[in-house]
């Protein structure tokens, strides 16, 4: 599968939030999904506990909480999510923050 230079249209919109969206990637047994966070918003936070996640930081600058310790993120960090840890992203910055998610597929998301 090929992907256009404008990454949005080859995705398929799988959620909105206030001040989000995120686009999902269909592949058979992997959750592959790209988050645009909008600037002075964050995301509501969740944990997985099925499965461990990996961000990949695509553009922009914000934070993310994993349990009660924040980081800060940059473009090209890899951001391992442990299952179970709570996870939220921050952009404080003017420009959209925009991150990719992996996971496996578990019962709720993607299978």
């Amino acid at each position: 599968m090929k992907f256009t230079s404008n990454l949005f249209a080859s995705l398929r919109l799988a959620k909105t939030g206030e001040g989000y969206e995120v686009f999902d990637v269909p592949i058979d047994n992997l959750t592959f999904s790209v988050t645009r966070l909008h600037s002075k918003t964050h995301t509501k936070g969740h944990s997985h506990n099925e499965t461990d996640e990996l961000y990949i930081v695509l553009s922009g600058r914000g934070t993310i909480l994993l349990d009660e310790n924040e980081d800060k993120l940059y473009p090209g960090d890899f951001i391992v999510i442990p299952r179970g840890v709570f996870h939220r992203s921050y952009n404080n910055g003017k420009d959209d923050l925009i991150f990719a998610c992996i996971f496996a597929k578990y019962k709720g998301r993607g299978k």
